[in-house]
């Protein structure tokens, strides 16, 4: 199965239970904390997936490899393509 339909699926199971509690279909008896919970769930969702994606990303960009040897071929071959370049007659 493809990532996708698992993301879709369970976002529809989710939304399916979370519309259930705030349409109070199945007669839950809630607190008034529970309550608030259930309702702002979409919201706190999206604060705890940004905050992961923001964490993953920060290590990700903190844990990058610095790649000497590939600066060097890039930049011998940056000085390649201008000598070409001049060849051709092209000023830069």
């Amino acid at each position: 199965m493809l990532k996708v339909l698992e993301w879709i699926i369970a976002g529809v199971l989710t939304l399916a239970v979370w519309l259930a509690a705030v349409l109070n279909v199945h007669s839950w008896k809630l607190s008034s904390f529970g309550t608030n919970v259930v309702l702002y769930f979409p919201v706190i969702a999206v604060l705890i997936f940004g905050l992961t994606s923001a964490a993953i990303i920060a290590y990700r960009v903190s844990t990058f490899r610095d790649c000497p040897d590939a600066a060097k071929e890039l930049q011998q071959e940056i000085e390649e393509a201008r000598a070409d370049l001049k060849r051709k007659g092209l000023r830069l």
